[in-house]
């Protein structure tokens, strides 16, 4: 039992081999549990310290229940599952936690002392809180805090806490299926199904908002390593039902709880072709969106100048946020390999703290955006960088230069609906965008040397009555007027759409506006805006997997 708090323990007596979780001596009259698990003798018991601290807050909370037996058995199962967790299931393991869910926002405010915060969410939660390092695990885990000992007040070591790294989670479509069911790619005798499955999608995503409730359902649903596996699954393959015991390892009747609760809660949903079968479509993806959080650093000098954290406390916490920054696009410049001017002198964590950045007097923001909105703009940003890697991986810089433009056009937006902190970030995204410029311009100049120099050739005159008439049809002045007035609307329209996140609307949008600039002629301005529209198919594509 040692100390007394939670804890993980492994041990072998004579043939017998234990991995064991204990939940900690609590106050007079609370219970205490240990969670066992026997093993072969070639069994690592160090695989299942995770799985254990997961599962064991599940089991407690149905020790009493009627049919307890059935539930220890499905979460023996989950933790033979849980053994090789990713990432994503770490963060649904966060999100689908009210006491994990109170740290995060918690920690959201600025650096704690690791005491300090267990004794908070002890208040918070009306009873001591003796498992703080297992609930601290996934955020470990996923690199989103760092533990750190920083001198207080009065000379002494303690332990803190500092948040690095933020993530929500969120609903999105399978692109995948959507376009097929869209233009009409899908098989022939699967078309109807497809079809169906686009409506039943756009239903949903026309209604769809954030929401804390939503986020913990699906966060409980991703955390399900059943449900995971069929997820994980269903982005890339439909699946006829008769598949479904092979991939559950279980019979059709085990299996259609599982199925009914997915369905219920608009995860997947059941789509019959002409012939009676029963296909299973991923209707909406869960995803876990990561960000940098900019926004605790007018947190952090904040709570100093109110004297709430010591001095101590918030360079260390700005020099750690820095470092993460600073790593995060000499990251990007590496793997992408561009060379770019690093600043001679870095702007030091004591000027963070006792002067906000001052701003260049600007207009007022253009329009507010909620923090659902502000996550997406960025996190739209972070997978244009990634995706500017891919295509530099491929040796293709011009679109990797183009998918960088997109990402300062949008950093831009965000500045002028007054989102904190993008000046850094558009500072950074121009200084590689520029050198990859330079890279292009000169290859191009490199392949202008090889190329042999032609005698110039006369082309013939060709007398205007004789010229061949224009195959763009000609519009009256009142009509090209209609025509542009209809394309800007459908442009404005693709913009709300991409604000809201509805990226298939903004698609369209965008191809309608592109038809109405080739009506109107102008080809240069139509080909621009599908490029527009391909972009975003294939960042939807990235983000699906």
């Amino acid at each position: 039992m040692g100390g007394g708090e939670a804890s993980f323990l492994s041990m072998s007596i004579e043939n017998l081999y234990i991995a064991s979780y204990y939940t900690g001596l609590p106050e007079e009259g609370r219970s205490q549990y240990y969670v066992a698990l026997l093993l072969n003798e070639d069994e690592n018991a160090d695989i299942y310290e995770e799985p254990l601290i997961e599962v064991t807050p599940l089991l407690i909370a149905h020790v009493k229940d009627k049919y307890f037996d059935r539930f220890l058995a499905k979460q023996f199962e989950d933790i033979q599952k849980l053994t090789e967790m990713t990432e994503e299931q770490r963060y649904a393991m966060i999100h689908r936690d009210n006491r994990r869910i109170l740290i995060l926002r918690k920690l959201g405010l600025g650096a704690i002392q690791k005491d300090e915060l267990r004794k908070w969410l002890s208040d918070q939660l009306g009873e001591e809180v003796l498992d703080l390092d297992a609930l601290l695990s996934p955020f470990f885990k996923t690199q989103m805090i760092e533990e750190l000992p920083v001198e207080t007040m009065d000379g002494s070591t303690a332990k803190c806490i500092f948040l690095i790294k933020d993530v929500f989670s969120m609903r999105c479509p399978v692109e995948k299926f959507y376009t097929m069911g869209k233009d009409g790619k899908a098989p022939l005798e699967m078309k109807q199904v497809f079809e169906i499955y686009k409506d039943k999608v756009d239903e949903f995503f026309k209604d769809y908002k954030l929401s804390d409730e939503d986020s913990k359902q699906i966060a409980e649903i991703a955390a399900d390593p059943n449900h995971y596996n069929l997820i994980t699954i269903l982005r890339n393959n439909y699946v006829e039902m008769n598949q479904l015991p092979d991939i559950y390892e279980k019979n059709l009747d085990e299996i259609m709880p599982f199925i009914n609760e997915l369905k219920r809660y608009n995860i997947i949903d059941e789509i019959k072709d002409k012939r009676g079968n029963r296909w299973i479509f991923l209707k909406t993806d869960i995803v876990f969106p990561t960000f940098f959080p900019e926004y605790i650093i007018d947190s952090i000098r904040r709570r100093w100048m109110e004297k709430d954290i010591t001095q101590n406390l918030a360079l260390r916490h700005l020099e750690l946020l820095k470092s993460v920054y600073r790593g995060e696009e000499e990251e990007f410049l590496e793997e992408i390999g561009v060379p770019i001017e690093k600043p001679k002198e870095a702007i030091p964590a004591e000027a963070l703290l006792t002067t906000p950045t001052k701003k260049e007097p600007s207009a007022a923001p253009t329009k507010t955006l909620s923090d659902e909105e502000l996550f997406k703009l960025v996190e739209r940003v972070n997978f244009l960088r990634k995706e500017a890697k891919i295509d530099l991986d491929n040796k293709d810089r011009e679109a990797a230069y183009e998918k960088l433009q997109e990402a300062i056009k949008i950093t831009k937006d965000l500045i002028a609906a007054g989102a904190p902190g993008q000046e850094k970030r558009l500072t950074k995204l121009e200084g590689v965008a520029n050198s990859l410029k330079k890279l292009i311009d000169k290859e191009k100049a490199k392949i202008a040397k090889k190329k042999p120099v032609k005698p110039p050739t006369v082309a013939p005159t060709i007398p205007a009555a004789a010229a061949t008439p224009s195959s763009t049809v000609k519009t009256t002045a009142d009509d090209q007027k209609v025509l542009r007035e209809q394309r800007d609307n459908e442009i404005s329209a693709a913009d709300k759409a991409l604000t809201a996140g509805n990226f298939n609307e903004a698609v369209e949008h965008l191809e309608k506006a592109a038809d109405l600039s080739e009506r109107m002629g102008e080809k240069d301005k139509a080909k621009d805006i599908r490029k527009m529209a391909t972009d975003i198919k294939n960042k939807l594509k990235k983000i699906q997997g």
